[in-house]
């Protein structure tokens, strides 16, 4: 079984995950990785944003329901806090910006891997505002 799963549209992630000494399996077709996914264990999931957009919340709800064990990192470009924010509320463990996905794969990985989140420091700020705001309301 693959170390990594990916679920991409197009080949840009396994294109960097090829550097990394791990086998992977990357999907085009969410439906099909979802089907696959419920099967595995202590995955890690790199999920491009862009391949459900509006609905990646509910696809990684939908996910981590059919297997809690999925370790699920959202790759974007250039995506509202917000959004992100909505990926962690509904299961992902990680986010990494599409630009820089290249200079931090391996550690990205491996951090993850390790049972830790994959976060950045701004990130944590506005999820901190988010639930602060939710709470007030």
């Amino acid at each position: 079984m693959p170390d990594i799963y990916i679920i991409d549209k197009h080949t840009h992630i396994s294109d960097v995950c090829h550097s990394l000494k791990q086998e992977y399996l990357r999907f085009d077709n969410a439906t099909e990785a979802m089907n696959t996914l419920e099967n595995v264990t202590e995955a890690v999931v790199l999920l491009n944003y862009a391949v459900k957009t509006d609905e990646t919340a509910e696809f990684i709800e939908v996910l981590t329901q059919n297997n809690s064990t999925l370790k699920i990192i959202v790759i974007g470009r250039d995506l509202p806090d917000n959004d992100v924010i909505l990926c962690f509320l509904a299961g992902a463990i990680g986010f990494q910006d599409n630009h820089t996905l290249d200079r931090y794969i391996s550690k990205l990985v491996s951090v993850v891997q390790a049972g830790e989140a994959w976060i950045s420091r701004r990130l944590v700020a506005s999820m901190l505002t988010y639930w602060r705001e939710q709470t007030l309301a």
